[in-house]
């Protein structure tokens, strides 16, 4: 009896540590869910919060000196030159400038060399030791490497403006005709005139294209009511 008796006592108490031991395990897990819950909740206010839309920003346009430092663009000449053939073929920053120099150089050779020739005058704006208009037109139509278009440019009409003196000779367009014997040294003076005066003009033109894009008031709208008025 005293045997059967402690058995029994045995078996109680085993029973009750396994039972005091699922309840440990049982508290555990649950304070072990609470922070697995906490962080679930946390990590779902943030991704709500990271895919609210952020607040629309008004875009300011610069003011004069913000778009003088837009409209500056750094020289690349590696990438310039690479660009030459498509500046030629595909843009219209050289073609005009040639085609009005081939009507230009027979239209002063057969105007007479008179004093305030209306014609020869006009022509001088484009033959000229300084071409202001083809470096305007480089600058203007050229959508980048501009200074290149412009000593593209200069190049052409100092040889044109060669070529007219050389000929004949214009007193209007700055030279008078010259001897066999002076021609290599005036087409040096010519081209060392009118090419880096070109391109340096050119590369301003383009840089003021540039500020004009850049100032404020210059936006679609506003070229849309300009053209409403």
């Amino acid at each position: 009896m005293a045997r059967a008796k402690g058995t029994d006592r045995a078996e109680a108490r085993r029973r009750y540590r396994a039972y005091l031991k699922a309840q440990e395990e049982a508290e555990a897990g649950s304070e072990g869910e609470a922070p697995a819950t906490t962080l679930e909740a946390r990590s779902r206010g943030r991704s709500s919060q990271d895919f609210k839309p952020l607040p629309a920003q008004t875009a300011q346009r610069p003011g004069i000196m913000g778009a003088a430092r837009a409209a500056y663009r750094p020289v690349h000449y590696r990438e310039d030159l690479r660009f030459i053939v498509p500046l030629v073929t595909r843009t219209h920053a050289v073609w005009p400038v040639l085609a009005l120099t081939l009507v230009a150089i027979p239209l002063a050779l057969s105007r007479p060399n008179v004093k305030d020739d209306p014609v020869l005058n006009l022509i001088g704006y484009f033959l000229s030791q300084t071409p202001i208009v083809p470096a305007m037109i480089a600058g203007f139509l050229a959508p980048r490497a501009t200074w290149l278009a412009g000593l593209i440019d200069g190049l052409i009409v100092g040889v044109g403006l060669i070529v007219v003196v050389v000929l004949a000779g214009a007193t209007q367009l700055g030279v008078d005709k010259v001897p066999p014997d002076q021609v290599l040294g005036v087409s040096v003076r010519i081209l060392s005139a009118a090419v880096p005066f070109c391109a340096l003009l050119a590369a301003g033109t383009g840089w003021y294209k540039r500020f004009l894009a850049a100032m404020p008031g210059s936006g679609p709208r506003q070229q849309q009511r300009r053209k409403a008025k």
